[in-house]
């Protein structure tokens, strides 16, 4: 637990008791199954306290809660569905988040899948608001939604409800733009038990391919500026770092990524000067680079897949260079063979932007990447550019 964020907090007890104190971070996408709490905030005072020992606690503004209640342990994410209708329901005791206080609460649970479980207060405990999705004999994704009618019942003392009910989701930003107009309608002050968002990071590995192209432009160089160079599919691999930013449900994220990636391309150029004079030029590029890659990401979710879209800045460090030119002039029957490097001057560092397209299924992201950078020539009457395309797959840690 080294290194974990401390919070002042308190504890219910099954005694009734009330212990102020502190509470490790709990701030995870998935509900708690324990709670670490420490009176002094001393590390050596900290311990754990299962869902047994603790009817309640309270961190960072938020209201935790046991509860035995029902969980729908259906299959929610698309590629996992099937014709099922019925529901699956298991009891477990577990601890609620509060998400909406006063009059009308709303208390949610996320299970150790990640799957959402909305619940209201009932005469018993806490009654699950019901929904599931399933594959139909047209094998399409629909879904059963008795929430909707659980929640005209909940809020029936505002009839106006019922006209918002048609598109409400089964999601936390829906339900609490439901509670906000039905707290508005009935005068009473809407009351959230939401901790500000934290900035959160993430962290994994990236692996693929690139696909690179050299293009050169200007005068008085032709061996360079009118063959094709050759299309060069590499390795590429390295790190990302992304910030969430708080706010929009974090649908922004800083990205940033370290990335190895090479090319090897060559072109063949003959010039003819006349039927018994001409020039034979063989060209080879070869270099390795360490990429750092910095964007703005726009990354909404949709249930469990998301997508990310964005554009940034590259800056690209050779980590080794190679290049070459093999002249051969060939006069009547004579043959002269000139080797030397191909560019007069080469610049160790290039700069580039990218837009970046791609697919999230967490932990696993599939990314699109296309980059065009200022290439390594020197020369000023000639200018180089690359082309990449990157195709990778992430896993984050």
């Amino acid at each position: 637990m080294a290194g974990q964020q401390t919070y002042a907090g308190y504890i219910v007890v099954p005694a009734g008791d009330t212990l102020q104190g502190f509470i490790r971070h709990v701030g995870n996408v998935k509900s708690p199954v324990w709670v670490s709490f420490g009176s002094s905030g001393e590390e050596s005072d900290f311990r754990l306290l299962g869902i047994g020992e603790v009817i309640a606690f309270s961190v960072e503004g938020e209201i935790y809660r046991r509860a035995t209640v029902e969980v729908e342990r259906s299959e929610y994410r698309t590629d996992k569905l099937y014709t099922l209708q019925d529901w699956i329901l298991v009891t477990e005791t577990v601890f609620l988040k509060q998400v909406i206080s006063g009059s009308r609460e709303l208390w949610l649970y996320v299970d150790p899948e990640g799957k959402r479980h909305f619940y209201i207060p009932s005469e018993t405990g806490y009654e699950l608001l019901y929904f599931k999705r399933y594959i139909n004999a047209a094998k399409k994704v629909v879904s059963r939604q008795r929430y909707k009618q659980q929640l005209a019942k909940y809020l029936s003392d505002c009839p106006a409800v019922l006209d918002r009910l048609e598109s409400l989701q089964y999601a936390e930003s829906s339900l609490r733009n439901l509670y906000q107009y039905y707290f508005g309608c009935t005068g009473e002050a809407f009351s959230e038990t939401r901790k500000s968002d934290p900035f959160r990071m993430e962290i994994g590995v990236l692996a693929g391919m690139t696909s690179s192209h050299l293009d050169f432009g200007g005068d008085y160089v032709d061996y360079l500026t009118v063959p094709t160079f050759s299309t060069s599919r590499d390795f590429s691999g390295g790190l990302f770092l992304d910030v969430l930013i708080p706010g929009a449900n974090y649908a922004f994220t800083f990205h940033s990524a370290v990335l190895f990636t090479r090319f090897d391309t060559e072109a063949y150029f003959v010039r003819e000067n006349n039927e018994n004079w001409r020039v034979i030029s063989e060209t080879d590029f070869r270099y390795s680079y360490l990429k750092i890659i910095n964007a703005l990401q726009f990354t909404p979710s949709f249930s469990d897949v998301g997508i990310h879209l964005g554009f940034g800045l590259t800056n690209g460090f050779a980590m080794s260079e190679f290049h070459h030119r093999k002249e051969t002039t060939i006069f009547h029957s004579d043959e002269r063979v000139l080797e030397e490097p191909a560019l007069g001057g080469t610049n160790p560092h290039e700069l580039g932007y990218a837009y970046i397209a791609g697919i999230d299924y967490p932990p696993f992201r599939l990314t699109w990447m296309h980059e065009k950078s200022n290439g390594m020539s020197l020369v000023a009457t000639l200018s180089s550019k690359i082309y990449r395309q990157y195709f990778t797959l992430g896993y984050t840690f």
